[in-house]
């Protein structure tokens, strides 16, 4: 699932880097739901709208467990995000469907997607 800002997953060097992988991934595009917010005289759900919404609809309907990936573990109190876990704490996440919000290495994830999600998740560098 490709937010309207997220990079092409057919750019010539993911096509690349993935070897020939993303071929085989089914991909959606959706709208970013920040520009529907603006022209809200429609009468419609907004925050139902974009990558926050889609993580929303598969958590609630099709019982999807939404991982956040996040770069650092500082919660800002002014902010409700979901619990911090790590891959070896959750046990259980290969018995279910699950999804992982992966986002950029200047931006990360925005904070509306992260609190879209079930838990967020630190993912270790190899070493």
């Amino acid at each position: 699932i490709l937010s309207d800002d997220s990079c092409d997953a057919w750019y010539r060097q993911s096509v690349r880097v993935s070897m020939g992988h993303v071929i085989t991934v089914t991909t959606l595009r959706v709208a970013d739901w920040e520009k529907s917010l603006a022209n809200n005289e429609d009468g419609y759900d907004h925050k139902m709208n974009g990558l926050a919404g889609v993580l929303r609809w598969l958590r609630e309907q099709m019982n999807v467990e939404c991982f956040a990936a996040v770069v650092d573990d500082d919660v800002d109190n002014n902010k409700r995000f979901p619990p911090l876990v790590t891959l070896e704490d959750d046990k259980d996440c290969g018995s279910r469907s699950w999804c992982c919000v992966l986002g950029n290495e200047g931006n990360g994830i925005r904070d509306e997607v992260i609190q879209a999600c079930d838990k967020r998740v630190k993912i270790g560098m190899a070493s």
